[in-house]
């Protein structure tokens, strides 16, 4: 048993050792956040594009909900297919590296290498985001963690979340079942 610093509890990573030995983690809202002026300010410079500004209800819902194909239709009143060609040229890892911060727990995810827990990314942020994240978390704890960085986006051969796909690609890219892993989201 190990203490976590942050927290200043006893820390038993697993009940069953045995059984467990990959966690994977959503990015933004579980390792890392990205403030919400930064959010406010992406969204609208996408949506600039088409002549609208969201509120930030608006732009929570669309950040942190799950089937934003809905909401780019009901809150930002445009077509999907419209939208997310004009999202991808703004949401890119320059924009994210100056607006993203890491949650300061992240260091406790060195603990799980120790043990020798494998760990991998699964989030809907394009690729180079999810480097960028992936980079962030590492630097702000001191070694590289990550087997595997899956990007969920829906436009390079892995299905939007929240369909498992991207689950299913990091558990074969870390060599682990789905009864050895654990997926950790906000």
């Amino acid at each position: 048993m190990q203490i976590l610093p942050e927290f200043g509890k006893p820390f038993n990573h697993l009940a069953d050792p045995g059984r467990m030995t990959a966690n994977m983690y959503d990015m933004d809202g579980t390792l890392v956040h990205t403030p919400p002026e930064g959010r406010y300010l992406l969204v609208n410079t996408a949506l600039k594009e088409f002549g609208r500004v969201a509120n930030m209800e608006a732009v929570d819902r669309f950040w942190f909900d799950m089937n934003r194909d809905d909401i780019v239709s009901l809150c930002f009143n445009l077509p999907p297919t419209e939208f997310w060609p004009v999202w991808r040229v703004h949401d890119t890892a320059e924009f994210r590296k100056a607006h993203m911060e890491c949650y300061a727990d992240v260091r406790t995810l060195a603990m799980f290498k120790q043990e020798g827990v494998l760990q991998g990314i699964v989030t809907g942020a394009p690729p180079d985001v999810a480097a960028c994240g992936a980079y962030l978390v590492e630097n702000r704890a001191g070694e590289q963690l990550f087997g595997s960085v899956i990007s969920a986006a829906g436009f390079n051969g892995v299905r939007r979340k929240p369909h498992p796909d991207g689950i299913y690609r990091c558990m074969e890219m870390l060599g682990v079942t789905k009864e050895e892993s654990l997926y950790i989201g906000n």
